[in-house]
């Protein structure tokens, strides 16, 4: 049963937090009505931390939404590396819905969701959260996405024969 004061330095709580960009330690702890050097039970803390992540991420979820004109299908988001993630109808499963990762080289890969919401919650989890309207016609544009996508063409003519 940790205190306040142990879950300041517990490496995993610090790993969570570290990767929700808006997230805080005495803001998470700030949910726990006890002193700093009082036992708090260990499932309470660890789900208390889940409810506080996804809270933080449903955040972002309104946000992005909002910012898209309402509008699952079409979002554009990108992560602080500058990559690209967007949000499609999956063609090969009709109702379904597909991100679709992007860097500067090309397209990298894609996942497919049930739900256009499912799909936008995984995306915010990896990391893409900054709308970036019109960044994938402005990659396409780019000398070096053409080329990494005649690579990728070539490499896939290949590997047909």
């Amino acid at each position: 049963m940790p205190s306040k004061n142990e879950i300041r330095i517990d490496k995993h709580i610090i790993g969570d937090l570290a990767n929700e960009p808006s997230a805080s330690m005495e803001d998470f702890l700030n949910r726990f009505p006890v002193v700093d050097d009082e036992d708090i039970d260990l499932i309470t803390v660890y789900l208390s931390l889940q409810g506080y992540l996804d809270n933080l991420r449903k955040q972002v979820f309104a946000d992005l939404i909002i910012r898209n004109g309402g509008e699952f299908v079409g979002l554009e988001v990108s992560n602080k590396r500058g990559n690209l993630c967007c949000l499609f109808p999956e063609p090969q499963y009709p109702g379904h819905y597909r991100l679709s990762f992007h860097d500067q080289a090309g397209p990298v890969s894609h996942l497919v969701y049930s739900t256009a919401e499912q799909a936008l919650m995984e995306a915010i989890s990896l990391g893409y959260r900054e709308h970036t309207p019109g960044q994938l016609d402005r990659l396409s544009e780019d000398p070096h996405w053409q080329f990494g996508l005649a690579r990728v063409s070539e490499t896939y003519s290949a590997l047909r024969r």
